[in-house]
């Protein structure tokens, strides 16, 4: 009867086609490796998700010695530092990190680029070198396993080589979770948190603010988040105490840990209670509230821990599976008609107008949609302000428009419009207004990158 398997396989599989049984992505309909792989088709797989993993604008890092950047959205010359602890960043759910895509702003002329995923401040496989007059590299081949609270950051090393200064950098990768249909957010390093008051951050990097909603993010869709991670790149102290609490439309969830002490043991702490998970919705904000001290009852009593940099991760479970979010803040926006651009996951607008200095680089195929705007002011009666993701210099067709009354043309989202990306696409945010408008203290946007 062994002879006859095969065709009963085969007949199987057609029958399950036809009956609309599910497949894993990348299978042909009705066929399935195993057994196990059938039923993971049937309550979920694993979620992949393209990560826009570090980009910089306008001041790059050191081409004489080694620097480290945050594993998600540098920003600046003030991203890069020489100690790996500065910018670590925890992740909150455990996968596989691989497909490495990596440009520079300028062709390497002369010297040697090399940059390395850094994991619990150690080398990883992951990692590419950019030389001989070349702009981009790339690694394809290794892959780098995470588990919830390790913390990762960007070594980018000159090799005693001194190649060519670098002003714009931007790395792509992508993360595969160990657990079906989750994915994470980093609220990455902004800026050293305060020692004597409490401050706010937000999931892009923008600097702490005393003011929540100054640098709260927009969510882009629904979905829910738990398992709270957080870093800092210096334990508290004897005595002396950070304390993280996630906000949520402006209020203290019960997601909240806090750090005491000295040693490297002292420089985490985690929230994974899942009684403490909660749900959020297209256009929620969220922060979180960093207290140099110990909180009861919403009141911070400071105990004025050592200067650190604070950042946090969350686990995300997304309502319709395959869902990522990108986040953008921007501390200012000027008044100009002319044309700004942010990064599309990262960091502010730069008013200069050249966009080359915001791009995001895409590591593999993803649907962007669900672009959700807020900004802090009306751009003026009858004004509009527009904003429109773009692709390789052109328009995506993801735009919306906010048009001012006077007082509360403060937002605006397009749920309608897509585009698809593929490999080493450019990605940023651009805005512009039909005339002199109202300046802006906070701009925030949220959109979403979907692979089933």
């Amino acid at each position: 009867m062994f002879r006859f398997a095969p065709i009963l396989a085969l007949v199987a599989g057609i029958l399950l086609s036809a009956q609309g049984a599910p497949t894993l992505p990348g299978w042909p309909p009705g066929t399935f490796s195993s057994r196990a792989a059938l039923d993971a088709t049937v309550s979920g797989h694993a979620m992949v998700t393209a990560l826009l993993s570090a980009s910089g604008n306008t001041a790059g890092p050191s081409n004489s010695v080694v620097n480290y950047a945050p594993f998600v959205q540098s920003i600046a010359i003030t991203s890069y530092n020489g100690t790996t602890a500065t910018r670590d960043t925890p992740i909150a759910s455990a996968g596989t990190i691989n497909n490495l895509t990596i440009r520079v702003g300028n062709a390497v002329a002369s010297g040697t680029w090399a940059f390395t995923l850094e994991k619990n401040d150690a080398d990883t496989l992951l990692t590419c070198s950019i030389t001989g007059s070349a702009q981009a590299c790339a690694d394809t081949t290794h892959s780098v396993s995470v588990v919830a609270g390790d913390v990762l950051s960007w070594k980018t090393d000159p090799g005693g080589t001194t190649p060519t200064a670098q002003t714009v950098l931007q790395i792509g990768t992508v993360f595969t979770s160990t657990n079906n249909g989750e994915s994470f957010i980093q609220v990455p390093y902004g800026g050293g948190a305060s020692t004597a008051a409490v401050q706010y951050q937000g999931v892009a990097p923008i600097a702490p603010s005393a003011t929540e909603v100054n640098v709260s993010s927009v969510v882009p869709t629904a979905g829910t988040l738990d398992q709270l991670y957080v870093w800092a790149s210096t334990a508290p102290g004897a005595s002396k105490n950070w304390t993280v609490t996630v906000y949520h439309g402006g209020s203290a969830t019960s997601l909240v840990c806090t750090m005491t002490g000295t040693g490297s043991a002292n420089q985490k702490c985690n929230d994974t209670n899942t009684g403490h998970a909660f749900t959020v919705a297209a256009n929620d904000l969220i922060s979180i509230r960093v207290c140099p001290g110990t909180e009861s009852g919403g009141v911070c009593t400071v105990t004025t821990p050592g200067a650190a940099n604070v950042t946090a991760s969350l686990r995300w479970v997304p309502t319709v599976p395959g869902e990522a979010m990108y986040f953008m803040n921007s501390a200012t926006l000027g008044t100009v008609t002319t044309a700004a651009y942010a990064n599309l996951n990262g960091g502010g607008f730069n008013n200069s107008g050249t966009e080359a200095n915001n791009y995001d680089i895409a590591p593999n195929a993803a649907t962007l949609k669900k672009l959700f705007i807020q900004q802090s002011t009306d751009p003026g009666n009858t004004i509009t302000r527009t904003y429109t993701v773009r692709k390789n210099t052109a328009s995506a067709g993801i735009t919306c428009t906010i048009t001012g009354n006077g007082s509360t043309g403060t937002s605006c989202n397009d749920t309608s419009n897509s585009y698809l990306t593929s490999l080493n696409d450019t990605l940023d945010l651009q805005t512009t207004a039909s005339n002199t408008t109202a300046a802006q203290s906070y701009v925030k946007a949220g959109i979403v990158a979907y692979i089933p």
